[in-house]
């Protein structure tokens, strides 16, 4: 779905879009905070990506396991190439992140995924007569960590 179906169906707030993207659904309430960027009529532009981010969700229990699920799903992107004058393609993709800790005292201990669908994507791209670049977001990490709060 680009932006100009999103524009032919009228769809103008967070819910409508997310019901609308195949196997994507919303549940109200869930997660911390919903945001969107790029979903107003008449703004769409070619450096400016529809993109729905859902701030996760969280979990933590009074034993002090925690648990966080980020997921951010990107539409088909067009970045125009000032030395060849023409669109560049992105495809949609999908990328999960995700943590789990355990808190005890002042410490806290966690491992963590981020990119864990390993996509591949460009982020951003910039183009001029004579040079282009293109920067690609991270790809699968994974790490463990141990905190202190003082």
């Amino acid at each position: 779905m680009d932006e100009t179906v999103l524009e032919e169906k009228g769809i103008t707030d967070i819910p409508d879009v997310i019901r609308n993207i195949p196997n994507m659904m919303i549940s109200e309430g869930v997660g911390n905070a919903v945001s969107f960027r790029g979903l107003i009529p008449s703004m769409f532009t070619n450096n400016n990506p529809v993109v729905i981010y859902i701030d996760g969700v969280s979990y933590a229990h009074p034993s002090g396991i925690y648990a966080r699920v980020d997921i951010k799903a990107a539409g088909e992107t067009s970045f125009y190439d000032n030395a060849s004058y023409e669109f560049v393609k992105e495809d949609e993709y999908i990328t999960l992140d995700a943590k789990i800790g355990y808190i005890v005292g002042n410490w806290d201990l966690y491992v963590y995924g981020k990119n864990l669908t390993d996509e591949e994507y460009i982020k951003d791209y910039q183009s001029s007569s004579t040079l282009t670049m293109a920067y690609f977001g991270e790809p699968l990490t994974v790490g463990a960590g141990l905190r202190y709060r003082f």
